[in-house]
């Protein structure tokens, strides 16, 4: 009677899950909609062609190697700007141009390069530094309006912050004026500063000395010269045009930092010194 009231109950109830074990071969072939529940795990999930994909990925999804990378024409670029890093490599900035070869290089064919500008009013003195060993040439425009007639203008270097005021100068000028066809010279084999006019400038107001000075390997401490040549233009104080040409050194080894302008008297109503330096390739 018991094996009758079993068969009986599975007759009626089925039988449990847990009593049936069936191979691969004794499961039928189901349709994907019976899948109503659940999630497949990874492992179950075959690889699938790209073919299989008709709807969107997700961009976190996608991970590319530089071979399934289409190439792109420039004009698909159409918002936002490239970084200069993406462009070449070495530093990008004011200083520097991209070559041909992708590389960052600084400017050169000869370019000056602005350093700074030194500007003011009521000055005994104007003191510009920012020479180093960036530059090996260095050139001032200098543009100076004194208030006292028949005034000569000197320079001295600045050396570690201090200028220098000991006899270690020389210089020598040659000067042409339009009231006269016989030039002059001026010069010292030993003085305490750079001579820079040749000889006094008219003191009215707006009508200043003009100078254009380079000087050669200032931070060279192999050099026991420190060399600057100028060229200047000014209306002398007897009303003449006065043009001069000069040099001048510094004898030392030391690192020249700066320089220093001034008057013998008197003061600078204004002053404006830009300084360039020239690049070494």
């Amino acid at each position: 009677m018991t094996k009758a009231r079993d068969l009986a109950n599975i007759i009626s109830t089925g039988v449990p899950n847990s009593l049936i074990t069936l191979d691969a071969a004794e499961i039928p072939n189901i349709s994907t909609d019976k899948l109503t529940s659940g999630t497949l795990p990874d492992a179950r999930i075959a690889d699938l062609s790209a073919t299989k994909l008709t709807g969107t990925v997700n961009n976190a999804r996608i991970s590319l190697d530089a071979a399934e990378i289409p190439n792109l024409d420039t004009a698909k670029l159409t918002t936002g700007t490239l970084a200069t890093a993406r462009l070449g490599s070495g530093t990008a900035d004011a200083t520097t141009f991209l070559r041909g070869d992708q590389s960052y290089a600084a400017a050169g064919g000869g370019a000056w390069n602005y350093i700074s500008t030194t500007t003011g009013s009521s000055a005994s003195s104007v003191t510009i530094t920012g020479l180093d060993s960036t530059y090996d040439f260095y050139m001032y425009i200098i543009t100076l309006d004194g208030d006292t007639d028949s005034v000569l203008n000197y320079m001295r270097t600045e050396v570690g912050g201090s200028i220098i005021s000991t006899s270690s100068y020389k210089y020598a000028i040659m000067q042409s004026y339009s009231g006269s066809t016989t030039p002059n010279a001026y010069n010292s084999a030993s003085a305490t500063a750079i001579r820079l006019n040749s000889d006094g400038v008219e003191a009215d107001a707006n009508n200043p000395l003009d100078i254009i000075m380079y000087s050669h390997n200032p931070s060279n401490t192999n050099y026991l010269y420190k060399t600057f040549q100028f060229h200047g233009t000014n209306k002398q104080h007897d009303g003449s045009l006065q043009n001069w040409k000069g040099s001048g050194v510094y004898e030392s080894a030391s690192a020249v930092t700066g320089i220093q302008i001034y008057p013998a008297s008197g003061t600078y109503r204004t002053y404006t010194i830009r300084l360039y330096g020239l690049a070494n390739s």
